[in-house]
């Protein structure tokens, strides 16, 4: 098996998806993700994707990135009309942002030169970064430390939620270029597993418990007012 080419394929999609994943980056990324896309509708992993790579350099070499962009917001910023889907390990894994994922991720980084840049305005575990920075660990692929710290991000931060954000990308009401991009990342997810020998995780609908937990914080919060009232002896008086 040829790993020095399969790693360079590996690095471009990476740097594909990070580019689309990630907030304001496509713009200035837009030359160099209009190459990656054509050598991927040359090249593909799987021919499903060819439609997907060419519809997307098309609308990137007629149109620039600006409704692409604008589709980014209406996607994963925007709750004006529909949902706004998060791309972070931590909400779908805890119903939260910032939890054991975004520390185990971190720990991961740790283990290497690279840090998030401050350009970077998500959190370490949001798909975006992790993308980025997986294309950054594939890269050096003479690195064995880098592919093994790869291969346990993937499996232990990116593999157990990447299939919800794909279904999630392709339910969206207002997704349209984007869903060109779940159906790359789905296909390379897939192939990452076979690659890595990673067993894809198992097939359940996700369900959203953030707002449970909203509600659970806020009844705590709720009865520890009422505590602190009733410990004070419910007195206002601020004394003569």
């Amino acid at each position: 098996m040829d790993h020095a080419n399969i790693n360079k394929a590996r690095e471009i999609y990476y740097s594909l998806l990070g580019n689309f994943l990630t907030y304001g980056r496509l713009e200035a990324q837009k030359e160099k993700v209009i190459e990656i896309l054509e050598k991927i509708a040359a090249f593909p992993m799987t021919e499903e994707i060819v439609q997907d790579a060419k519809a997307l350099s098309g609308e990137l070499r007629e149109r620039g990135a600006l409704a692409i962009g604008e589709e980014f917001d209406a996607i994963f910023i925007n709750n004006l009309d529909a949902k706004a889907i998060n791309l972070t390990a931590s909400f779908y894994a805890e119903g939260q942002e910032r939890g054991e994922k975004l520390l185990l991720t971190k720990e991961i980084i740790a283990c290497t030169p690279k840090r998030r840049d401050e350009s970077f305005v998500e959190t370490e575990d949001n798909l975006g970064f992790l993308c980025t920075f997986l294309g950054y660990l594939v890269s050096d692929f003479e690195e064995k430390k880098h592919l093994e710290l790869a291969k346990r991000l993937f499996a232990e931060v990116v593999n157990g939620y990447v299939d919800y954000v794909v279904i999630e990308i392709l339910k969206h009401p207002n997704a349209r270029f984007y869903r060109h991009i779940a159906r790359i990342l789905e296909s390379f997810a897939e192939f990452e597993r076979l690659y890595l020998e990673i067993p894809a995780p198992k097939k359940e609908e996700f369900k959203d418990i953030s707002e449970a937990l909203r509600q659970e914080m806020l009844g705590k919060n709720k009865k520890r007012v009422k505590r602190d009232l009733e410990n004070s002896g419910g007195s206002c008086d601020i004394g003569s």
